[in-house]
């Protein structure tokens, strides 16, 4: 089975492939905290039964020790011939709703000198790449110089770089920013636009 995307030039050729053997995002030493309630996966930090909570925001009191002194948002799952996540809901009201909740206490933010906006911007990060990974969109990226033969005058494609992890379509731009930072020039645009 080939990439699932290839892009070449007469100089490059980058072959782009699913990533079948990442790892969980949450697994990762994460500034956010996810409690969640689902009941048959997964998908955060820690796990509390549902129904043991009168409300959703009576999980999150449970969680924290000052309610008053926390970030948080929802994180909500669309759950229908595949999974995605969000902290906004979503507009099935059959298939999706509130699996829990993504947090930071205040008291670590400020100890590692974030501000309110900082922290709601790692909760939406961190809840993109988890996206990501239960999505299926991480990727390995190999990226090839063009070389002929002086032989027979075949082209060989030697690796140059790869990579693999890349979470989400940026994950994959800035692998091939940093090849294109280090080829220079000879890295062409035409191939980072087809991106």
């Amino acid at each position: 089975m080939g990439p699932i995307k290839q892009y070449e030039n007469d100089k490059f050729l980058v072959n782009i492939d699913i990533d079948q053997f990442s790892e969980s995002p949450r697994d990762w030493d994460n500034i956010a905290t996810i409690v969640e309630w689902h009941k048959r996966m997964d998908i955060g930090d820690k796990k509390v039964a549902a129904g043991v909570y009168d409300t959703e925001i009576d999980v999150l009191d449970a969680e924290v020790l000052d309610l008053e002194d926390v970030y948080y948002r929802p994180l909500y799952i669309y759950q229908h011939s595949g999974i995605t996540v969000s902290t906004t809901p979503f507009s099935s009201m059959w298939d999706s709703g509130q699996v829990g909740w993504v947090y930071v206490e205040g008291a670590k933010a400020r100890g590692l000198g974030f501000d309110e906006e900082k922290v709601y911007e790692i909760i939406e990060s961190e809840v993109r790449v988890l996206d990501d990974y239960v999505t299926g969109n991480i990727y390995t990226c190999a990226v090839y110089e063009k070389e002929k033969c002086g032989e027979c005058n075949h082209v060989h494609n030697v690796l140059y770089d790869s990579m693999s992890g890349l979470y989400g379509e940026q994950g994959i731009k800035d692998f091939i920013e940093e090849v294109r930072h280090k080829l220079g020039d000879e890295f062409t645009d035409e191939i980072i636009s087809d991106l």
